[in-house]
C-alpha cells in the first residue's frame, strides 16, 4: 500500500504551520470525537494543510478529495487561522464585525500605561508581512496580532487588553506578557522562539508498533475493500491492540515517513 501523498506548495497567502502542541491537540480532539462534525472537519483540514516538518502540506485539491469537502471550506479555515489562530477556529466564535469601542477600566488602563506598545512604521510592516506569510509558529503569530492591536501609534488601533482578549480568543496573561516583553526586552525578543524546556511529546508508534502497522497496511484488506484506508487502519490498530488510540493523520504520517525512506 502506498499512503504517500504528493506534497505540493500550499496556498502562499494563508499558510498553515502548526506547532507540535497544536498538532497533538487536534489529533486528540479527532480521536475523542466528542465535538461537532464541523469542528472535527476543520481539525482534519488543519492537519492535512500543515506545512510544518511534521505536517503533510497537502494542497486544497488533495484535502477536498480526501475529506469530501469543498474549496470554500478549506480556504476559510486557512484564512481564519492566519487572521485569528487555532483557538478561534475550534471555538466557532464569530470575528467581531468592527473594532470594539474603547474602555476605561481603571485597573486595565493602569496596566496598559505601564507597558505601552508604540510601534514604528517598519515594525508594523514587519508584523503584517509576517502574518500574511504565516510561516512562523501559531504562538509567534498570536504575539504579532497582539502587538498590532495594542499599538497606540497613529497607525495603530490602541486596543485595551480586554478588547484584545475577546477579539483574538486569548487570555489576559498572554497580552500582558507581550506588552511587558516589548518594553523590557525589545521588539525582536517578542518574536524570537525560546528553546523547549519541557520534554518532547512521546511518539505513539515506536519502532515495533510502526513495524506492525506497516505489516498490517501491506496485508490483504478487509472483505469488500480494494485497499486499506487510513480510517480502516485507525480502527484496526486499536482493535489489534497495537496502540490504545491513533488518528488517521498520525497513521498517514508514519506511512508517509516509511515511503520516503524507501523511495
Amino acid at each position: 500500500m502506498s499512503a504517500k501523498a504528493e506534497k505540493v506548495e500550499p496556498t502562499k497567502k494563508f499558510v498553515v504551520k502548526l506547532s507540535a502542541e497544536e498538532r497533538l491537540r487536534l489529533e486528540q480532539l479527532i480521536n475523542k470525537g466528542a465535538h461537532p462534525a464541523k469542528v472535527l472537519l476543520k481539525a482534519r483540514i488543519l492537519l492535512k494543510a500543515d506545512a510544518s516538518e511534521a505536517g503533510e502540506g497537502w494542497s486544497d485539491c488533495q484535502i477536498m478529495e480526501a475529506l469530501d469537502t469543498n474549496r470554500s471550506m478549506v480556504s476559510r479555515v486557512r484564512r481564519r487561522l492566519a487572521a485569528d489562530g487555532v483557538e478561534a477556529i475550534l471555538s466557532g466564535k464569530q470575528r467581531p464585525a468592527r473594532p470594539l469601542p474603547p474602555v476605561s477600566s481603571g485597573d486595565e488602563q493602569a496596566s496598559v500605561k505601564k507597558y505601552v506598545v508604540r510601534l514604528s512604521a517598519d515594525e508594523r510592516n514587519h508584523l503584517e508581512t509576517l502574518l500574511s506569510k504565516g510561516k512562523n509558529s501559531a504562538k509567534v503569530l498570536l504575539k504579532a496580532r497582539i502587538l498590532l492591536k495594542a499599538d497606540v501609534s497613529e497607525a495603530g488601533e490602541g486596543w485595551s487588553d480586554g478588547q484584545i482578549v475577546k477579539a483574538l480568543d486569548t487570555n489576559i496573561s498572554m497580552v500582558e506578557r507581550v506588552r511587558r516583553q516589548l518594553v523590557e526586552e525589545g521588539f525582536e525578543a517578542v518574536l524570537s522562539r525560546k528553546q523547549r524546556t519541557t520534554p518532547a511529546i512521546p511518539q505513539i508508534f515506536d519502532g515495533e508498533k510502526e513495524a506492525r502497522l506497516i505489516t498490517l497496511a501491506c496485508s490483504t484488506p478487509p472483505e469488500g475493500r480494494k485497499r486499506w484506508t487510513l480510517r480502516l487502519l485507525e480502527d484496526k490498530v486499536v482493535e489489534l491492540g497495537i496502540v490504545e488510540h491513533a488518528s488517521d493523520n498520525t497513521i498517514g504520517r508514519v506511512l508517509k515517513k516509511r515511503n520516503q525512506a524507501t523511495s
